[in-house]
């Protein structure tokens, strides 16, 4: 049987890394911003996948507020705006961190 968290895990690993260094490295650089629009539009299609097969809670709420979290993240990151795009990346109800919850302990996580 798939372990389709571990899939989706694994298709946004290496986005989530690298959203992560862009969002943390814009704090001090602004202009690293421009990086974070396609992160988020792969992220976006991950989401738009659904949770069909996967039960882990913190991945369920991750899909239920990651179109919003994501538009807030893309609306402050084209504003320039780097402490909202870090507030919308951070975020503990709707950012990239239940994401990193759900995908703990799955390989490269």
């Amino acid at each position: 049987m798939t372990d389709v968290l571990a899939d989706r895990c694994e298709q946004v690993r290496q986005t989530v890394l690298e959203l992560t260094q862009a969002v943390i490295e814009s704090l001090g650089a602004p202009s690293k911003l421009s990086r974070i629009i396609p992160l988020l539009s792969h992220l976006r299609s991950v989401v738009h996948l659904g949770t069909e097969g996967i039960d882990d809670p913190a991945y369920i709420a991750w899909v239920r507020g990651a179109e919003a979290n994501l538009d807030r993240m893309e609306e402050a990151a084209l504003a320039g705006d780097a402490k909202a795009t870090h507030a919308a990346f951070s975020d503990q109800q709707s950012g990239v961190a239940l994401l990193g919850t759900a995908c703990a302990g799955k390989p490269g996580w």
